[in-house]
């Protein structure tokens, strides 16, 4: 069975999935943080570090785009209407 690689940070959520990862699923941590499940490799963890220290690059517009999509699903399973 494949380990998980999970972050709450939205960011790091975008920039992976703009970066090819493919978003496995998500799970709720209490009732208002959503957590993204990613298959956990050394090839994920070398992204999220150079994300984290600023030495990423992806495409602006689909960096742009994935992370309103991946913000609407987290409204969306928060269940919290205020936030649409």
């Amino acid at each position: 069975m494949n380990e998980i690689y999970e972050t709450s940070d939205l960011g790091v959520a975008a920039y992976l999935v703009t970066k090819g990862y493919t978003l496995n699923g998500t799970a709720m941590q209490g009732e208002k943080r959503l957590r993204f499940q990613f298959v956990d490799t050394p090839q994920i963890c070398e992204a999220v570090t150079a994300y984290l220290g600023n030495g990423a690059q992806a495409p602006a517009r689909t960096l742009f785009e994935t992370y309103k999509s991946l913000k609407a699903l987290a409204v969306e399973k928060s269940g919290n209407p205020r936030r649409r």
